[in-house]
């Protein structure tokens, strides 16, 4: 039943007071007006009764809208059913007449009013609120069938008729405005659904969702300018969702259209921090947690510190991301008090920090500033690891003391500046085809950070080299006097065999210590497993110092040279073969310290290949190898050996019970008794991995877990997941920076620092994002619709 907005002030259906009834209406006052003038005369004007009297009746017309102002004062007519009700002499008549039963029947509104012994119209006084309609001259009952047809008497039937329908409903007027209510938060509430969704896309494909020209008044219509990805997808929504068009427009003719991007980044807040929540909650299931950071400068010279916490979730080890965090300075006493600040603000636990992975920078590092002396103010338990991929990298640039290595990795990456740096240059080194190879392949930068992945710009330059020495002989010929030079001394530069042999030195190392740092960069790694990663490729790398290695490199890079040699023989390049270097004299003022004469140092090596061997392949090896032994190292972390050593060896030690019992504050007969446990257990289960055979503590973890453990074995358990939380990298700060790149560009540099930590955080933790948009949608828009006055549209 359609029901008019225009309804009156007061909704209640309860009965009006008599005194409301009573009052005359505005219509009732004009036409008492209209009367007293004699302009205008009803159609039941001077009616005569019979008595000799006449009796006005004004049948009001009602306006076109509708209005039920109040429900009946009774449920219906009073028409009772007896033998005599009010007899009495019609005009000079003899007789008496007296209402008749019959007229209820006819006349269904027809009612029996016995203070006044009178019939009145039930629908003209409940509903129109006029008591002028009066029948009391039985001889005339032609006046009822007048009555019937008057515009007043139809307009209340009307009424009376959408009341009882609603009666019967069991709805009032207030219901139907409830449900009218509720109909337009079920469509405000499926609009910003909508909206949100849209949103989100960008955030987590990380597009921008800004535009030049953001033209929102007809957003279901194609438009001939870009307005941004976010009012775009939004229009191509509209094709899909039919009622979305006409609810963009009827939003904006409200003002609340929810498209700025004032809204947006509400959204995009809304979102994030119920992410957080969900990593919060998440963390605070064993009570352990570490801090991951690591900090760098985006496109807008901003220092941002990247924070990340790692912590054991149904018995899986997690690395999660809490956001970008800007500071002025990046001492340790500045960046302590960013910890604290940012802990506090997401409601973070410092006191169960157990750990700490930083890089090994002073204001990290330092003993008596660094922030990891500080942090042992709030977090006493926790203990702090130097990134093993920072590590890594520093033991292999630390390779690069023999020349033939620094010579070779610095011409790598010159030719690639050189081929790659000019879209010319890279076409004619594109259009080479040489024999045997199915696929073009490009040259690759070299990591300024990052040395492990190098070994990517090593492998392009030798599996490329016949097509390199051909780009660079065709651009040798160039009119360009640059490119003739640059040409030229690369080519001069590449024909050396002391090049050639120290591109393969270094494909040897970095093919070996490539493979530990894409390990490292595992979330699950731990710091004993790390260790034992790194202590099988400095085993492996000393495998390889021997003659036979060396030998088989020889070989390698002499085919190669031959390959050089084929590809120059028709011009005035020449070769340059292996050789002693010149002996040197030292100052005359040593001569007589050093046991020297004047005529020079006698020559070190008989054979260029013992030179090779010596001074460049062993040394390299040697050189990586003691740097791995020296950096991994980590005795001084007594109570991470004995953690690796009570959670991952079989035949535990008692020194390690008592170090880790404690430390932690545990009982050490309980964890030895529970250790037992532990193995008896798994040897029924027949488990076929050794404990302390390629197992890491995300393992043990993890096996507890899956066997319902964890609850049994209560205190060895807190050991694997302690040992399992200490993380071994930053490498998820890291990969956070990456990120950043993506995300704050040249185009997007303006972006504000909330808007940018909202949007690293939906795009990095996909995951969460998602949970959070399939589970928790209603909380999303019940959040939104609770600020800033907006219940009355979704509540």
């Amino acid at each position: 039943m359609a029901i008019v907005p225009c309804l009156p002030a007061v909704l209640d259906m309860d009965s009006p007071s008599q005194e409301s009834r009573d009052m005359p209406t505005s219509s009732d006052k004009c036409d008492e007006n209209i009367h007293q003038k004699g302009e205008i005369s009803s159609d039941e004007d001077s009616v005569d009764d019979g008595d000799g009297k006449d009796s006005v009746q004004h049948d009001v017309a009602s306006p076109n809208v509708v209005k039920i102002d109040s429900p009946p004062s009774a449920s219906g007519p009073n028409q009772p059913i007896i033998m005599e009700y009010h007899p009495k002499k019609c005009g000079k008549e003899t007789f008496q007449r007296d209402f008749q039963s019959e007229w209820f029947k006819i006349y269904p509104w027809l009612s029996y009013d016995n203070a006044t012994n009178c019939g009145t119209c039930f629908a003209c006084r409940e509903f129109m609120h006029t008591d002028h309609f009066l029948f009391e001259n039985w001889k005339k009952p032609e006046r009822l069938k007048k009555h019937t047809k008057s515009k007043t008497h139809l307009d209340a039937m009307t009424k009376w008729m959408q009341y009882r329908a609603a009666k019967k409903q069991n709805m009032t007027i207030l219901t139907q405005l409830d449900k009218a209510h509720e109909q337009k938060v079920a469509q405000n509430r499926a609009y910003i659904k909508v909206i949100v969704e849209c949103l989100i896309f960008t955030a987590q494909q990380n597009i921008a969702q800004r535009g030049k020209h953001e033209d929102r008044s007809r957003i279901h219509e194609v438009s001939d300018i870009n307005r941004g990805n976010f009012l775009e997808l939004l229009h191509m929504r509209c094709k899909d969702i039919p009622w979305l068009s006409e609810k963009l427009q009827t939003q904006l003719g409200e003002h609340a259209q929810w498209t700025s991007p004032d809204i947006c980044n509400e959204i995009l807040e809304i979102v994030a921090n119920l992410v957080l929540q969900l990593i919060r909650s998440e963390s605070r299931t064993t009570g352990l947690q570490s801090l991951i950071m690591d900090e760098t400068s985006d496109i807008s010279h901003i220092e941002q510190v990247a924070m990340c916490i790692r912590y054991i979730f149904e018995g899986k080890t997690k690395e999660s991301f809490i956001g970008f965090y800007p500071t002025k300075s990046t001492d340790g006493e500045s960046l302590y008090k960013l910890v604290l600040e940012v802990f506090g603000k997401l409601d973070l636990q410092l006191d169960t920090i157990v750990g700490e992975c930083f890089d090994g920078a002073s204001n990290m590092s330092g003993v008596n500033r660094g922030l990891a002396t500080r942090m042992k103010e709030c977090s006493p338990l926790g203990i702090y690891v130097h990134c093993y991929g920072h590590l890594l990298n520093l033991a292999i640039q630390d390779t690069l003391t023999p020349g033939p290595l620094r010579n070779a990795l610095g011409t790598t990456q010159s030719l690639y500046n050189f081929l790659e740096g000019s879209p010319k240059r890279h076409a004619v080194f594109s259009d080479i085809e040489v024999d045997k190879e199915h696929m073009i392949h490009s040259l690759k930068s070299q990591s300024v950070t990052r040395w492990s992945c190098r070994w990517q710009a090593v492998k392009a330059v030798l599996s490329q080299m016949t097509r390199i020495i051909k780009a660079l002989l065709t651009l040798s010929e160039d009119r360009d006097p640059k490119t003739y030079s640059d040409s030229r001394a690369l080519l001069n530069a590449v024909c050396d065999f002391e090049f050639v042999f120290g591109l393969y030195v270094f494909k040897l190392i970095l093919s070996n210590t490539s493979s530990l740092s894409q390990y490292l960069q595992g979330k699950s790694v731990d710091v004993i497993s790390a260790k034992r990663s790194a202590d099988a490729t400095k085993q492996t790398l000393k495998d390889c110092r021997n003659d036979e290695m060396f030998e088989l490199v020889w070989k390698q890079a002499e085919l190669l040279g031959n390959n050089i040699k084929e590809c120059i023989a028709d011009t005035d390049y020449e070769f340059k073969e292996p050789k002693l270097p010149r002996a040197r004299r030292p100052p005359r003022r040593l001569e007589g310290l050093m046991g020297t004469t004047g005529a020079g140092e006698a020559q070190q090596y008989t054979t260029p290949r013992d030179y090779y061997l010596i001074d460049t392949y062993f040394c390299s090896i040697d050189k990586v190898v003691s740097e791995m032994e020296s950096r991994f190292d980590v005795d001084d972390q007594s109570v991470l050996c004995a953690l690796g050593d009570v959670v991952l060896n079989e035949a535990t030690t008692a020194s390690s019970y008592d170090k880790v019992a404690g430390y932690y504050d545990l009982d050490r007969d309980i964890l030895e008794a529970e250790k037992k446990s532990f193995i008896n257990c798994r040897k029924q289960i027949k488990q076929t991995i050794p404990l302390d055979s390629g197992h890491s503590a995300a393992n043990v973890v993890e096996y507890m877990y899956a066997y319902d453990q964890h609850d049994i074995l209560c205190t060895f358990y807190k050991c694997a997941c302690i040992l399992a939380t200490i993380p071994a990298t930053s490498c998820s700060a890291e990969r956070a920076f990456s990120g950043l790149r993506r995300l704050k560009t040249y185009l997007r540099n303006t972006m504000g620092q909330e808007r940018l930590n909202n949007l690293a955080i939906l795009n990095i933790e996909r995951v969460f994002t998602n949970k959070i948009m399939e589970g928790q949608m209603e909380d999303i828009i019940n959040i939104f619709g609770g600020r800033r006055g907006r219940n009355c549209y979704f509540h």
